[in-house]
């Protein structure tokens, strides 16, 4: 269970965290943009090796991009609507 103390304290850092993000040019959003997906990138290979210790580099970059592409189809089933269904 939560504290006020841990809500205020939560609110305070998303307070920060926005106001830094609105502080960024354009460039510095795109950038970290770019930071994040390479960590994100990072922990799933990570993930990845950790559940298949003996798949090569190549094996494991490969189970990277079906994870990536299963995603990928998954949001575009929500973002787009297919001609048929109108």
């Amino acid at each position: 269970m939560q504290t006020v103390d841990d809500q205020d304290l939560q609110a305070a850092l998303f307070a920060d965290k926005v106001a830094r993000a609105r502080a960024m040019n354009a460039g510095e959003k795109l950038f970290s943009g770019v930071r994040l997906f390479d960590l994100v990138r990072q922990r799933m290979l990570a993930g990845i090796r950790g559940q298949h210790p003996d798949w090569s580099n190549r094996e494991v970059e490969a189970e990277f991009q079906r994870q990536l592409s299963v995603v990928r189809r998954l949001e575009e089933q929500r973002t787009y609507t297919p001609c048929g269904a109108l």
